[in-house]
């Protein structure tokens, strides 16, 4: 009978242990069963990519405005390293658990428990892929359309510094 009664007290604090999941418990669970921290690394390499990409539109103003391939050239690898610096100034993990506080404070327990039951199951990975991957259309698009009218204003700026 002690053994018993000894047995169900365990069980019950193994219960309100769990029920009582501190704040850190929660974040690293969200990050976790959604990948956040998978998904920075990947907006990351996007946003490198991305402004990587838009220079080249720079380059070519550059020549059309009489630069040397030279200039260029020694112009785009201290610009590339620039970018790449202040691309990486930010840690992924660190945005990831940011992302996931936000979500943690939001969120019960059992709200949370519901949500990882969801998003660690086939639909609801389904489900944030496809969200996920609007997410990052959306800002493809945002990024782009600043770049682009980046490049007009570089465009006019250098146009202005060969007068």
């Amino acid at each position: 009978m002690h053994i018993l009664a000894l047995a169900i007290a365990f069980s019950i604090s193994v219960a309100s242990a769990q029920a009582q999941t501190s704040p850190h418990d929660k974040v690293e669970r969200i990050t976790k069963s959604l990948g956040f921290e998978r998904q920075m690394e990947a907006t990351q390499l996007m946003m490198l990519e991305n402004w990587l990409a838009q220079s080249n539109l720079m380059w070519d103003e550059m020549r059309k405005a009489g630069r040397t391939e030279r200039e260029i050239e020694q112009l785009s690898k201290y610009w590339a390293a620039s970018l790449e610096r202040a691309v990486r100034s930010w840690d992924p993990k660190k945005a990831a658990r940011i992302y996931a506080e936000g979500i943690a404070s939001e969120m019960s327990e059992a709200e949370l428990a519901a949500a990882e039951r969801y998003y660690t199951s086939p639909e609801g990975q389904k489900s944030f892929a496809v969200v996920y991957s609007g997410l990052l259309r959306m800002q493809e698009y945002v990024v782009s359309s600043i770049n682009a009218q980046l490049q007009k204003e570089m465009a006019a700026f250098i146009k202005q510094t060969q007068r």
